[in-house]
C-alpha cells in the first residue's frame, strides 16, 4: 500500500537522484545543496496526485493517477529536455520534478487498484 510517507520518501529520492543524473549526463558538477533542494521539492510534488484527487474522493485515481498523466508528463519532460531555450539547471529541475511525480504513479501502480488508463 502506498501511503503519504512512502510517496514523500520516494519523491525526495527520485527528485534528488533525477537532478544528480542530469548533471552527470551534462558533465556538470553536482551541487549537493541544489540536489537536496530538488529532493525536498520532489517530496511535495510526489503527493500532488493525492492533493488533486484525494483518496476520500470518488474521483481518486482519475486523470492525475493515470497512465495518460504519465504519458503527458513524459512528453512535456522530453520537450523540455530537447529545448535549446532551457539551461542545464532548468532541465535538471524539470527531470527532478518529473521523477518525483512518476514515483507516485509507480508506487500506486504496484497496488491492487493499479492505475487507470485515463
Amino acid at each position: 500500500m502506498s501511503d503519504r510517507t512512502t510517496h514523500i520518501a520516494l519523491g525526495f529520492l527520485f527528485g534528488t537522484v533525477g537532478y544528480c543524473v542530469v548533471k552527470k549526463l551534462q558533465n556538470e558538477e553536482i551541487d549537493m545543496g541544489n540536489a537536496i533542494g530538488w529532493g525536498i521539492v520532489g517530496a511535495g510534488v510526489a503527493v500532488l496526485p493525492d492533493i488533486i484527487e484525494p483518496a476520500t474522493s470518488p474521483m481518486h485515481r482519475a486523470f492525475a493517477h493515470s497512465v495518460m498523466a504519465a504519458g503527458t508528463a513524459t512528453c512535456v519532460t522530453k520537450m523540455a529536455w530537447d529545448s535549446q531555450e532551457l539551461s542545464g539547471e532548468q532541465k535538471a529541475a524539470i527531470v527532478s520534478l518529473f521523477g518525483a511525480y512518476m514515483s507516485h504513479l509507480l508506487a500506486d501502480s504496484a497496488t491492487p487498484a493499479g492505475l487507470p488508463m485515463a
